[in-house]
């Protein structure tokens, strides 16, 4: 068994990643967020630039946290 690269197609750094039932969040500095479902990983706007340390998803939500207080909440039936 080996692992497989994914790539995103950036250069950002990532700092946290969750997982919900179809899907893969990866979140990072200057406010990056990338999901998957298992074919490539596609960017999710945030709108903003600051750094996100830490991303967790609990039923249909998905929450980030970063510095400055920032917390941002997405929800995933849009």
């Amino acid at each position: 068994k080996s692992w497989n690269i994914q790539r995103n197609g950036g250069s950002e750094k990532f700092n946290s990643i969750a997982v919900s039932e179809k899907y893969v969040f990866a979140a990072g500095d200057n406010g990056v967020v990338f999901y998957s479902s298992g074919r490539g990983w596609t960017q999710l706007p945030t709108g903003i630039d600051i750094n996100l340390r830490g991303i967790y998803s609990y039923e249909q939500f998905v929450f980030a946290v970063g510095d400055n207080g920032v917390i941002l909440k997405f929800s995933l039936q849009q």
